[in-house]
């Protein structure tokens, strides 16, 4: 984390005093400006986090600039004059502060660090309004999806406590980033993650790897090892696959999980840790104790807190926004420009079932990313079972007919997503509003909502991006009620329909 930097600007260096040395003992990065017109060019280049400046160098003009800047600066203002019309001006044009000089170097200390609080709390406020317009998270988990949400603010409700946490959800719906982002949020957050995949080693090496072992233990221990968790004291053990752990490995799993203490393998020395457990099963723990696979009371002993993460196949409002999501990711990583999903592609992906989750759905982007020699990703540019006869091309049609209604070829886990309302009728008169007849309101809203969308696409010749800008909404929430009003078109021809994925820069 960088040291806040402060810019002092005033045409005497010396009216400072030890300002610049108090801040700089403070823990602050100062820099100092004497003339208006690299002050300006400064702050058009550098990055600052407050700017203390006098008045006079460049009047309230100061303010615009450090508004354009690349770090956005608090801005806090000195007159030396003491005129107050123009202090309450500074103020009102969005100046932290204004004092009058002489100042001493008490109050301009005092007032830096009250600009970077404000800063911080700023920032926050505009990460949280980020995260309100593109979906509700926890560190890098992001969502629209209210059964995810709810999940999620689980997590963070008790991020701050100690309390043992069970995450069940299939392969790949992203366990291990909560697990993460949990630690992240926790006031252990500066201790060790540990991560121990209970499925990935045979037994015998399982109870090596958690709790250590000593020096001829076993054929091979050729030294003592620190278990993993010890290796985690003071911070947390996430113990992923646990229902893999067979059934003597759970009971010292219990011992050591309620007390804190175990001894290593071949060892006599009890070692006491303090270890936050956070388990994950990508089966269902309750059938796993039914069946007699897995110990009832380390159910219940892990089961303090439970969450369950849904598949990929029921949070389809979430597919487009990871979908792009990844894709700007794998376009950065591996150096190959901007790059976009065109509507095939999208509906394409709105199409398949996703077994493999959020992983399978990163893996299929990556390679869509490589193979796709332009700047837009068609369907042919997906993976064979997203593209191939039968799969997601077929099933691209299914979400993008204009006319039919379709239904699921099976009950499977697509029949949920199948089922889309036909599109609304259109939008009533003004007049005509009393003559509706009452129902739910989100079906009397279909029919503008669907109007308002026709028109903006209209008006911006059919671009998806322009027109999410124009409604001040995110490209995802548009695609998707395009999606249900059956307002996508195919790229075929060059003419510009509304969503024509031509127009899409």
């Amino acid at each position: 984390m960088h040291s806040p930097r402060v810019l002092l600007a005033d045409p005497d260096p010396r009216a400072w005093g030890d300002l610049a040395e108090r801040l700089e003992a403070a823990g602050f990065e100062v820099a100092l400006e004497t003339a208006s017109d690299r002050l300006e060019t400064r702050l058009g280049e550098e990055r600052f986090d407050v700017l203390l400046a006098e008045l006079q160098m460049l009047g309230r003009r100061v303010l615009d600039v450090a508004r354009s800047s690349p770090g956005r600066p608090e801005v806090m203002l000195l007159d030396t004059f003491g005129d107050e019309g123009d202090g309450s001006a500074a103020m009102r044009a969005g100046a932290f502060d204004v004092l009058p000089r002489p100042a001493s170097t008490e109050q301009c200390l005092v007032g830096v660090q009250r600009a970077l609080e404000a800063r911080s709390v700023e920032n926050e406020n505009r990460r949280l309004r980020r995260e309100t317009s593109e979906g509700r998270g926890l560190g890098h988990v992001v969502t629209r999806e209210p059964r995810m949400q709810r999940a999620l603010d689980l997590v963070r409700t008790v991020a701050d406590t100690r309390v043992t946490l069970l995450i069940e959800g299939e392969s790949g719906t992203g366990k291990t980033m909560v697990a993460r982002a949990l630690h992240d949020a926790s006031p252990r957050a500066d201790k060790p993650f540990v991560v121990v995949n209970c499925g990935a080693l045979p037994d015998a090496l399982l109870e090596s790897e958690l709790f250590g072992h000593v020096k001829g233990a076993f054929t091979g221990a050729v030294a003592d090892r620190v278990g993993r968790f010890e290796a985690a004291d003071g911070g947390t053990l996430f113990l992923d696959e646990i229902n893999s752990a067979s059934l003597d490995l759970q009971v010292k799993l219990l011992r050591a999980i309620e007390s804190g203490e175990f001894e290593p393998l071949g060892g006599r020395r009890t070692v006491s840790v303090d270890v936050r457990i956070v388990a994950a099963s990508n089966r269902s723990l309750t059938e796993e104790v039914a069946a007699e696979r897995f110990r009832d009371d380390l159910y219940w002993r892990l089961k303090v807190v439970a969450v369950e993460l849904p598949a990929l196949r029921e949070r389809p409002a979430d597919v487009v926004d990871l979908a792009e999501r990844f894709v700007a990711a794998a376009a950065a990583d591996h150096g190959r420009g901007d790059k976009e999903l065109s509507a095939a592609a999208l509906a394409a992906l709105l199409a398949h079932p996703w077994p493999g989750n959020v992983r399978e759905l990163r893996h299929a982007l990556e390679r869509a990313v490589l193979v796709a020699p332009g700047r837009t990703i068609e369907v042919e540019h997906l993976p064979p079972e997203l593209s191939g006869p039968g799969g997601a091309r077929a099933g691209s049609a299914r979400v993008d007919g204009p006319t039919a209604r379709h239904e699921p070829r099976s009950a499977g886990p697509l029949a949920a997503c199948d089922r889309r309302p036909e599109a609304p009728s259109p939008m009533p008169q003004a007049r005509d509003f009393d003559a509706v007849e009452l129902g739910p309101l989100k079906e009397m809203l279909a029919g503008p909502e669907r109007r308002f969308i026709e028109r903006a696409l209209e008006a911006v010749g059919g671009s998806r991006k322009r027109a999410a800008a124009l409604l001040d909404i995110n490209r995802g929430t548009l695609f998707n009620k395009m999606r249900r009003y059956r307002l996508l078109s195919p790229p075929s021809g060059r003419d510009a329909r509304p969503g024509h994925d031509t127009n899409d820069r």
